[in-house]
């Protein structure tokens, strides 16, 4: 509960906090490559990094927020699961091709806020926006 709240509150400390723990939990349920991933992280964040890359690594590179809300980050992973979905929706899908892309990709969040806009006044249903 608390890593989801530090996620969506958009707390890398909390987060960044919560590493050892999270090593711990993995090392014990016997998950190898995420225990693994946890070490290396630590290891970066507390022995390689300079100060100012350390910073701009767990300000910039953690969590995003399309929506500029106070509750409303997403991690990397998540937000790019969002783009591809958004991508795939629209006209063209995945098969529209480069030129399409290029075109389209600068009005993406403007095209999904209006979906989003018409789906909530008309009450269409639709897929859910969380990840499973």
């Amino acid at each position: 509960v608390t890593l989801v709240c530090a996620v969506k509150t958009g707390d890398v400390g909390i987060m960044e906090a919560m590493l050892p723990h999270l090593l711990f939990r993995f090392v014990g349920g016997g998950h190898k490559k995420y225990s693994g991933e946890i070490i290396e992280l630590l290891q970066m964040l507390n022995r390689e990094l300079p100060p100012e890359v350390r910073t701009f690594v767990l300000e910039n590179c953690w969590l995003v927020n399309f929506q500029g809300g106070e509750d409303t980050f997403l991690p990397l992973d998540q937000a790019q699961e969002h783009n591809i979905k958004g991508i795939k929706g629209l006209d063209g899908g995945p098969h529209g091709g480069w030129e399409y892309l290029y075109k389209y990709t600068p009005a993406f969040r403007t095209i999904q806020a209006v979906n989003g806009h018409i789906e909530g006044d008309l009450g269409i249903l639709s897929r859910g926006k969380k990840h499973s």
